[in-house]
Formats: C-alpha cells, sequence, structure tokens
C-alpha cells in the first residue's frame, strides 16, 4: 500500500498521485492538514515538504524517489510475467 502525504496546492503531490491511478497502484492520499503538521513530523522526523511518500511502510522520499520506485516496480513486474 502507498501512502502520499501532501498539501492540497502542490503540484508534485497531484503528480504523486496521477502516477499511483495510471500505474493502477493502490494508494491513499492524506492531507497534511488533515493529520496536522506536529503527526506529519513525528512520522517523518526532520521533513517539512511534500509529498513525503510511504510504500509498504518504507519511507520512499518525494516524487523524484517514487517515480523511480514506480519505474523498478512495474520493469519487476513485467519481467516476472514475461517467465511465466
Amino acid at each position: 500500500m502507498i501512502k502520499i502525504y501532501g498539501s492540497p496546492n502542490c503540484i508534485w503531490c497531484l503528480k504523486a498521485k496521477q502516477l499511483s491511478e495510471s500505474m493502477e497502484l493502490k494508494h491513499d492520499y492524506i492531507l497534511v492538514d488533515d493529520i496536522g503538521f506536529d503527526e506529519f513530523s513525528k512520522k517523518f522526523p526532520g521533513m517539512k515538504t511534500v509529498p513525503q511518500i510511504m510504500w509498504d511502510e518504507v519511507h520512499i522520499g518525494g516524487y523524484q524517489e517514487f517515480a523511480v520506485k514506480v519505474n523498478e516496480y512495474i520493469t519487476k513486474e513485467s519481467e516476472e510475467n514475461d517467465n511465466d
């Protein structure tokens, strides 16, 4: 499960959400405003920017790191399907 922590006017947050949707990856989009900055800071110590993205409870980082991870995941899935 992917969890994208973002804010309403963040273009990179929207891009992360759109990437998840276009690749049909199960995800939750969580607004930092809804959980509060204190909760965000506990989950991501030292981080002050969004998006912050978790994949299977592992902190991936922001959009760029997430895009790389998605590409690796899709490539691996494709290779596994080719071997079936």
